[in-house]
């Protein structure tokens, strides 16, 4: 989706790091590929982006992974800086669809957007609903339409509303026509100086992540996979590609960072949602003298039972960095170790 700027609009989108092997290796499945997880299939291919003006906008590859449970769009504008990238990801225990969305420049609202699939409908368009804020903290609802036409072209048209959904303004009307990959990175670099991510306070928290890496288990050595631990639009984001040594345990992970508040998020989703742990949410709890850092969120098991679910990343004077993911059925009284684990960095 084309991330539009409060002085011309805002769109939504995203990515994720694996809380890495955050579940355990599953049988193949499907579950990802039911009538709701194929919602956005349409979108998948490349595209050259133009307004209803005639204007060419932009151009955007939307890439499915992980089994249909997640799609990940990659965003390039005609000019530097208009980049970003968004990552769906569908949660089939209750069928549905979430995006997030992140640019280069966090410091401004829309920089990082949320949103939720609400509706399908007859014609097979998706309808995504979100909230940010605008200038002077002005709360704008925003909604997203993705309609596939006949021709094989996609509409997107976002529209905002400042009154809580009683009246609606149009913010963006593009029209996704298919192109040649080769017709994709062509946009020039970003041109931030100081890279308004990197300069803030806590956006250079997950650099001694980044990189290729064995993971091994803490207690014993045994191979548990691998991970490419990856920096993305000037820092604002940080994408993790896992692949578990177990058949079918995948997954991807985006770290986005709000230059705003300091804080860093995280959404994980693996190949299979179905499950507990396929698809969560992950917020920046606490940092630590020694560069250590750690994310908590819920993890819904089953309707009535939530469990709190925390990870913490500890940089190790060697070069490794040890990653323990706790849960905690009693409100944080006592937590349970679900996954310790040392990555190794691979020399190349």
């Amino acid at each position: 989706m084309r991330p539009i700027h409060f002085a011309i609009a805002i769109c939504m989108i995203a990515f994720v790091p694996a809380a890495m092997a955050q579940t355990p290796a599953a049988a193949p499945t499907q579950s990802c590929r039911d009538d709701m997880g194929r919602a956005l299939d349409f979108w998948i291919g490349t595209w050259k982006v133009t307004t209803t003006d005639g204007t060419v906008d932009g151009h955007n590859r939307i890439v499915g992974a992980l089994d249909g449970c997640a799609v990940i769009e990659n965003w390039e504008g005609t000019t530097a800086g208009d980049i970003g990238k968004s990552l769906f990801s569908y949660d089939a225990a209750n069928h549905r669809w979430h995006q997030t969305w992140v640019r280069p420049d966090t410091t401004h609202a829309g920089g990082i957007t949320n949103g939720d699939l609400v509706w399908i409908g007859a014609d097979k368009s998706a309808h995504f609903v979100d909230e940010v804020f605008g200038p002077k903290g002005i709360a704008l609802l925003q909604r997203t339409t993705l309609a596939p036409l006949a021709n094989g072209t996609v509409r997107q048209f976002i529209e905002q509303s400042r009154d809580g959904g009683n009246n609606w303004v149009s913010a963006y009307d593009a029209i996704y026509s298919r192109e040649p990959d080769k017709a994709f990175a062509m946009t020039p670099a970003v041109a931030n100086d100081p890279m308004p991510c990197r300069g803030a306070t806590g956006g250079t928290a997950l650099d001694f992540w980044v990189g290729d890496w064995n993971v091994v288990a803490a207690a014993n050595g045994t191979k548990m996979g691998d991970s490419r631990i990856e920096r993305v639009l000037d820092g604002c984001a940080i994408v993790e590609n896992w692949h578990g040594a177990d058949a079918n345990d995948d997954g991807k992970s985006l770290f986005v960072f709000s230059a705003l508040t300091g804080l860093w998020d995280q959404t994980w989703v693996a190949q299979n949602t179905a499950r507990p742990g396929g698809y969560k949410n992950k917020h920046e709890l606490a940092s630590y003298p020694d560069g250590g850092i750690r994310f908590q969120g819920n993890l819904f098991v089953r309707p009535g039972l939530v469990v709190l679910d925390r990870t913490t990343l500890t940089p190790q004077k060697d070069g490794r960095v040890r990653q323990t993911i706790e849960i905690s059925k009693d409100g944080g009284a006592n937590w349970i170790v679900s996954f310790d684990a040392y990555y190794v960095p691979v020399k190349h």
